[in-house]
């Protein structure tokens, strides 16, 4: 092989390293990031906005949806869809902390059977247990987990918070992606170098004396073990999420604080109060607890319908 064809294969290698690099931040890690940042705002939501958005989404046009409630007529989060091919019953699960098993199937089965319903449809921002999936194949039953649930409702969620959620998708691959891309630069550059052809050695090399033979070196020392971190951070972390939820609610326009998830702090406006006034004084806040300035995503909501919700990221 030419040295000229070996530089052109390496040169091809490092190209292709870079570009499968930005390809998975951009295509495999952004998408992930999409559905983990919807599934968390889904949650925040009440769950009858889920269910509602459920219902658009697997309903054909025409169809009738009826609302339940259970024995103190306290509604429930399902619904009985009428449509010309039959009727089906969506039981939803809201939150992302559930996990359906396999025996929650029969539970909803015959739940199925006590509204007359010919098919049973069950949804959940959770997970599904493989052995579910099996007898959901068998028993002709619809599942959707969180994943499956966001691809499903995308579409029929507000434009604003679709793109609310795709800008924080792309600031968080923004980073690793850039990272990732460096690294692949610097190791397709060192492939280059490596086949990179070498001036031919001097045929006469000066003689050398030889190397005495040195003693033995001393066994290496042991490295030094990392300081352990400390058992209680996770609490010490938790009771400074507390103090800038309860610090937010001293802000002018402030209503009230609280964390929906680890990453999400909802806070909620006064009547008269702008997402724009607000948000530079909660930044100002949050810059005092750097351990959850860059990770904490604010939630604005206002009753104010031209405010409505929006998220927005501090630095």
């Amino acid at each position: 092989m030419s040295p000229i064809f070996s530089v052109l294969v390496a040169a091809f290698v490092a190209i292709a390293l870079i570009f499968s690099a930005r390809h998975y931040f951009n295509q495999i890690q952004r998408r992930r990031k999409l559905i983990e940042i919807g599934i968390e705002v889904l949650a925040s939501r009440s769950w009858k906005d889920g269910i509602d958005l459920l219902t658009k989404a697997l309903s054909v046009e025409g169809a009738r949806v009826e609302g339940l409630v259970g024995d103190k007529g306290v509604p429930l989060p399902e619904r009985l869809i009428r449509q010309a091919a039959g009727s089906s019953l969506l039981v939803y699960k809201h939150g992302t902390a559930y996990r359906i098993a396999a025996s929650a199937l029969a539970d909803a089965q015959r739940r199925r059977e006590e509204v007359g319903a010919d098919t049973l449809c069950i949804a959940t921002l959770g997970q599904i247990d493989p052995a579910a999936v099996q007898q959901a194949e068998r028993d002709g039953i619809r599942l959707f987990d969180g994943a499956a649930l966001w691809a499903l409702i995308e579409p029929f969620i507000e434009e604003s918070v679709r793109k609310d959620v795709a800008r924080e998708a792309d600031e968080a691959v923004k980073r690793p992606r850039t990272l990732a891309t460096a690294a692949a630069a610097l190791l397709g550059a060192g492939i280059v170098v490596l086949h990179l052809p070498t001036p031919r050695p001097d045929p006469t090399p000066a003689p050398t004396a030889p190397t005495p033979a040195s003693p033995a070196g001393s066994p290496p020392t042991a490295a030094t073990e990392a300081a352990a971190e400390p058992a209680d951070a996770n609490a010490q972390r938790e009771v400074r999420r507390a103090a800038l939820a309860s610090a937010m609610i001293d802000l002018t326009g402030v209503e009230s604080a609280a964390w929906s998830s680890n990453t999400t702090l909802v806070i909620d406006l006064l009547p008269g109060a702008t997402v724009d006034g607000v948000f530079t004084a909660s930044c100002g806040l949050a810059a005092q607890y750097p351990e959850l300035r860059d990770e904490v995503r604010l939630q604005f909501e206002s009753d104010d319908p031209a405010e409505g919700v929006r998220w927005r990221r501090c630095g």
